[in-house]
């Protein structure tokens, strides 16, 4: 690929400027100004940065085991792609002029990757990542055990995810379930030893019209990386990689889902895409442990809104024995 010609704000467009990115993201007002790490509630020491990415933006921590050691902060979408290109649409075109008529004509060794104005157009949804999506299920009224093992969801919605349970009119039996599907690309390469990984959700709201059940993170292996289909309600385990009981969950403001043990790491994809669903507790304990109210309803609501620190957002640590290309040392 010509990289004077190549996508703006794509992989390979970042890939590229990395060195420069870095270099003014480390700068501690310049940097939040232009890639507003705090908005997106990636809390971040600007003068450990190392690398951005369309999705994240890496520390480097210090030394483990004399391995360099990394924090990477993950959002569910292209939050820094997205940022650039909506916050500074005249500063890229003011460059595209310089790259055209200035460098390329007299020095072209300082041309910055403007040539095209063609936009990587997957903005909103990096792509690999999927923006969060509900899957509801409301079928005839069942039993609980029978609507939890349903594999086919009658509705998909991006516009709201939630974790639901619904009772029907009939005693004991159920209306409708409902569970939410998010993913991250982490592609933090194969050979990086994680140590530490934290999901957070923003809670809007809960509700406990049938009794208090917690919230589950499950792993997920639906084909697609930023779509869902009704049938991709059967590619979830039942193995919850963290828990937050309904007491411990805050609403209206992000919770912390943290991978308690080195096993759970396996869930994240070092290669490509990390893809997760929030489940209830009372269907991975595979018993109905509430109270029966006709119509009644236990429901949490999840937040999910573009730039902003109300996105789902990943927490990684990890080590590596050798430098991926996309990090420059400190």
């Amino acid at each position: 690929m010509n990289t004077h010609n190549m996508i703006v704000f794509s992989k390979e467009w970042f890939n590229k400027h990395q060195e420069n990115l870095v270099k003014i993201a480390r700068n501690p007002f310049i940097g939040e100004a232009i890639f507003g790490f705090s908005t997106f509630g990636h809390n971040v020491k600007t003068n450990r940065i190392v690398g951005i990415r369309q999705n994240s933006v890496i520390e480097h921590i210090g030394y483990e085991n004399g391995l360099p050691k990394f924090r990477e902060h993950i959002a569910g979408y292209n939050c820094y792609a997205v940022r650039l290109f909506e916050e500074f649409n005249f500063v890229w075109r003011a460059i595209h002029f310089w790259d055209m008529e200035i460098a390329n004509k007299l020095f072209p060794q300082y041309n910055l990757g403007f040539d095209t104005l063609t936009v990587y157009t997957d903005l909103q949804s990096s792509e690999t990542n999927s923006i969060m999506r509900g899957m509801g299920v409301f079928p005839t009224e069942q039993s609980f055990s029978d609507i939890c093992s349903i594999t086919t969801a009658t509705s998909v919605s991006i516009s709201a995810p939630y974790v639901n349970l619904t009772a029907g009119t009939t005693t004991d039996l159920f209306a409708g379930i409902t569970r939410s599907f998010f993913s991250f690309y982490t592609n933090i390469g194969s050979n990086a030893n994680v140590s530490s990984a934290v999901i957070g959700l923003l809670i809007q709201s809960k509700l406990n019209g049938l009794g208090e059940q917690g919230i589950h993170l499950v792993k997920t292996t639906q084909s697609s990386d930023n779509t869902l289909v009704g049938e991709d309600l059967a590619y979830m385990t039942n193995d919850s990689l963290s828990y937050v009981s309904y007491g411990d969950v805050v609403t209206s403001t992000t919770n912390r889902f943290d991978f308690p043990t080195l096993n759970d790491y396996s869930a994240i994809n070092k290669t490509g895409t990390s893809k997760f669903a929030a489940r209830g507790e009372w269907e991975l304990d595979g018993t109905f442990s509430g109270t029966w109210v006709a119509s009644g309803v236990s429901r949490y609501i999840i937040r999910n809104s573009a730039l902003s620190a109300n996105t789902p957002r990943l927490v990684l640590e990890y080590t590596l024995s050798s430098f991926i290309p996309l990090i420059i040392t400190s």
